[in-house]
């Protein structure tokens, strides 16, 4: 799969960086939600947001310093995909 998202960056002539900390191809994996998480380790605060407020274009990393934690004030989050987990023994 990600052979071919970097496949498809390189015939769109965009970057050549790693295409899933774009929105657009989390989106396409049926991602509809990021954790945030404060990037305090004694500090530990999370929110789960959904993606819906930025485009396509734009690059988890690139807002992750846009948050300031509620709890403790520290400005910085680590953000990522909200992926469900494995259903395993089941035929979904």
């Amino acid at each position: 799969m990600w052979a071919t998202l970097f496949a498809l960056s390189k015939r769109s002539g965009m970057s050549t960086a790693p295409l899933a900390q774009a929105f657009w191809p989390v989106r396409s994996m049926g991602v509809l939600g990021v954790p945030v998480y404060c990037t305090d380790h004694r500090c530990s605060h999370s929110i789960a947001l959904t993606a819906d407020r930025w485009p396509d274009d734009v690059r988890l990393s690139d807002i992750e310093s846009r948050f300031v934690c509620a709890a403790c004030g520290k400005r910085g989050a680590d953000v990522r995909p909200n992926f469900d987990p494995p259903k395993m023994g089941t035929d979904v």
